[in-house]
């Protein structure tokens, strides 16, 4: 038998693997005692659930179980009791499926999620390489429910500009065309192709999920990665700080090329990405909306805590929720204030800042939000 666990992923010895609880129910149920019982007689399932998923309670219930059908029964009941979560609730007919491969907690699968649910059915994804597309789409599987294509690092919205213009040819001018990808893909590698689509005035909807680093490929320091975070390629030590430089403000360069909606969303409030996105279908030509997504690897914080950073980036004012209609910024959400350090101390990127550092931090944010927002 292989180990059980690996990542947020469940393997048995013949090659299978689950990532989700009912994934394991139809693993049970498929499988001959033979099969199983090692696993449950060496307490890997409970293991699994308990560290892989977070879910202590219901992995303490399971260690104590001795057969396969007392854990499905256990495993089925924690599920029925979750169904009148108003949040699971909203995303029942979600339009990315489950199963796929992000790491627990990814705010990039979280903000792809509700953006589909904003977007509907009748859509076109141009997905640039990155977390979110290797995570989803791996052959000969796929987790999208609707038209998606995988194109480079460099040319999502350029695909986009033409998965577009042929969709017009065709007079399905009502078919919603979207360019996604990573801060590596939007804000850096793929900016030229950005720039050109947006300068070019295609009606299509460009979408960064930004998690503030290459994530996929090793946690290399992006335009997106915050000033003094430290990164593989900027890692903090006795002659650095980490990154060098403030972050890259995307949002204002996109509303420099005079289109007609910009704003900025976080996956920690979720229905001002939905309204966003919304609005953005009703404006004809290019849009841009920029996500901030929460990464646990890369930032370094327990899977569990995504959404809580995520609220505290928006609280603290280190992340700024904002649209750009013709020009004029408008602040759609006013944040409480809360400290800096709450945000910097959860996450271990930062873990090398001295409170003079964040002092510092603090003197800065405080004086960017006032001169952008006046408050």
């Amino acid at each position: 038998m292989e180990s059980a666990s690996s990542g947020h992923e469940f393997l048995f010895g013949d090659g299978t693997h689950c990532s989700t609880l009912r994934c394991m129910i139809n693993k049970l149920k498929s499988s001959d005692d033979n099969t199983i019982e090692p696993y449950i007689k060496r307490g890997d399932i409970s293991r699994w659930i308990r560290d892989a998923l977070s879910k202590k309670d219901l992995a303490s219930q399971i260690k104590s179980a001795k057969d396969r059908k007392s854990i499905i029964k256990k495993i089925q009941h924690h599920i029925e009791e979750k169904k009148g979560n108003v949040m699971k609730d909203m995303y029942k007919d979600d339009l990315l499926a489950p199963g796929h491969r992000t790491c627990a907690g990814c705010g990039a699968a979280i903000a792809a999620r509700q953006m589909l649910k904003a977007l509907g059915k009748n859509v076109v994804i141009c997905n640039a390489t990155g977390c979110l597309e290797v995570t989803t789409s791996q052959y000969p599987l796929t987790s999208w429910k609707v038209p998606w294509i995988h194109v480079t690092f460099e040319n999502a919205a350029s695909v986009a500009s033409g998965v577009r213009e042929a969709l017009d040819a065709q007079g399905k001018e009502d078919v919603t065309v979207v360019a996604i990808g990573g801060d590596g893909g939007m804000i850096d590698i793929g900016f030229r192709a950005f720039s050109g689509a947006l300068e070019r005035g295609h009606n299509i909807l460009v979408i960064c999920y930004d998690n503030e680093a290459y994530m996929n490929t090793g946690v290399q320091r992006s335009g997106a990665t915050p000033w003094q975070a430290s990164t593989s390629t900027t890692p903090a030590g006795k002659e650095s700080k980490g990154k060098e430089q403030w972050k890259k403000d995307v949002p204002t360069i996109a509303a420099a090329h005079h289109i007609p909606y910009v704003a900025t969303a976080s996956i920690g409030y979720p229905k001002d990405l939905e309204k966003k996105i919304k609005k953005a279908l009703s404006i004809k030509g290019p849009k841009y909306i920029h996500i901030h997504s929460p990464c646990p690897v890369g930032w370094n914080y327990d899977s569990s805590k995504t959404i809580e950073i995520a609220k505290d980036a928006v609280e603290s004012r280190m992340w700024a929720l904002f649209e750009i209609e013709d020009g004029k910024k408008t602040l759609t959400h006013t944040p409480k204030g809360i400290p800096v350090s709450k945000y910097l101390k959860s996450q271990k990127r930062f873990r090398h800042l001295t409170d003079s550092d964040i002092k510092e931090y603090q003197r800065r944010i405080d004086e960017s939000f006032k001169k952008e927002f006046g408050t």
